[in-house]
């Protein structure tokens, strides 16, 4: 019992000393109180905003640290000195070389003109063309002709594919218009020597060309593959490639056996009575035959004066034209008025003519034309 008094006593005690103190604090000023309170609250809620964060702290960390090492590496190997020394190794062993090969080469051409280095970026050296002994204030396609500045972009576009350090082919479109026979040979000799390394690919309308890379090849020790790109008569391709030259015998033949094989075709349409296919083939066929009857002029009669493959003239040829006639005159006019604008027009309006035009007309036609041929050869030899 006294044990239990005793117990009971001090917890009274203690009430006491509470309430008392809780006394205190509604008398006296609570502010301070709840300020200590409110701090103590936000730092719990910052120290569990961060015990959140801490896997990303502790990485963006490591990403400083990184990007601080990096930023010193920069600074420690500055390239500005770097950068000037590649520029002169540049100078020294690449562009002084560039200079004087496109100086030469310049003069080759009958071309004062010379690179100039306007600066350069990375070690990168960029130049320009002058002309030698010119004021600088002329611009430079203000002082050449049209063929000269042809010829000038030429040794630039050879300049830069000699130094370059791709092997890819050279595709060039008609590189020598504008220029005399003198720098088609020129022009010529240059791209043989660059075939000597590397594919070579030359798309033009000049024989003349042709004959000079022809005759430039076996000095380069390399072959010329040639091939003739000509328009397409159907719809069905944009246009035909030929392996021999268009304007030659051997194409002539190839077009007429051709003719002859479209010709079977017709036959097959027109008797099976599919007139919409018939028709259409023989707009196709009308079409070749106009053709044939171009090259025909050109290899078969005037073939026979200037050689279309070498361009050299046969004088003694000329007596060929002496002996044509009216008769060969009007035949051809015949293959060219009657059968070809007849053909056409057929095939476009079969109304215009009476009757349909027969496979059997086609063979005729056909057959007059290689009788002219004959014809000619037989002037020719006789010439």
């Amino acid at each position: 019992q006294d044990s239990a008094e005793r117990i009971r006593q001090t917890l009274r005690d203690i009430a006491r000393s509470e309430s008392f103190s809780a006394t205190a604090i509604n008398t006296l000023n609570p502010q301070p109180v709840a300020d200590d309170l409110r701090l103590g609250l936000a730092y719990l809620q910052d120290r569990r905003v961060l015990r959140d964060y801490k896997d990303q702290l502790i990485r963006e960390k490591e990403r400083l640290l990184r990007m601080q090492h990096i930023k010193s590496g920069v600074s420690d190997a500055n390239t500005g000195s770097l950068t000037k020394k590649i520029a002169d190794l540049v100078r020294q062993h690449v562009t002084d070389k560039m200079e004087d090969y496109f100086l030469r080469l310049a003069r080759d051409f009958g071309i004062p003109a010379k690179l100039v280095e306007t600066g350069g970026v990375k070690g990168q050296l960029m130049t320009t063309v002058h002309l030698i002994a010119a004021p600088n204030q002329y611009a430079i396609e203000s002082v050449l002709s049209e063929g000269e500045a042809h010829v000038i972009s030429l040794v630039r576009f050879f300049t830069d594919a000699y130094f370059g350090d791709s092997c890819d082919p050279l595709v060039l479109d008609d590189p020598v218009s504008s220029l005399d026979n003198i720098n088609r040979k020129r022009i010529a000799s240059r791209l043989c020597e660059f075939a000597r390394e590397r594919q070579v690919i030359v798309f033009t309308h000049d024989q003349s060309f042709v004959i000079a890379l022809r005759r430039g090849a076996p000095n380069a020790g390399i072959s010329v593959t040639e091939r003739s790109i000509v328009r397409a008569l159907s719809t069905e391709q944009p246009g035909e490639v030929l392996k021999q030259h268009e304007f030659s015998a051997a194409a002539i033949k190839a077009r007429l056996v051709n003719l002859d094989d479209a010709l079977n075709n017709l036959r097959a349409d027109y008797k099976a009575d599919q007139r919409k296919a018939y028709l259409s083939g023989l707009a196709v066929w009308a079409g070749k035959f106009s053709v044939l009857l171009e090259e025909m002029i050109k290899v078969d009669l005037v073939g026979q004066v200037v050689d279309q493959d070498s361009m050299e003239v046969h004088p003694r040829m000329l007596r060929l034209f002496e002996k044509f006639s009216s008769r060969e005159h009007q035949e051809f006019q015949w293959l060219y008025s009657e059968a070809t604008e007849k053909l056409e027009r057929h095939a476009k309006d079969p109304r215009t003519y009476s009757g349909l035009v027969k496979p059997d007309d086609l063979d005729e036609i056909l057959r007059r034309a290689r009788k002219w041929r004959r014809d000619i050869a037989k002037l020719a030899q006789e010439s």
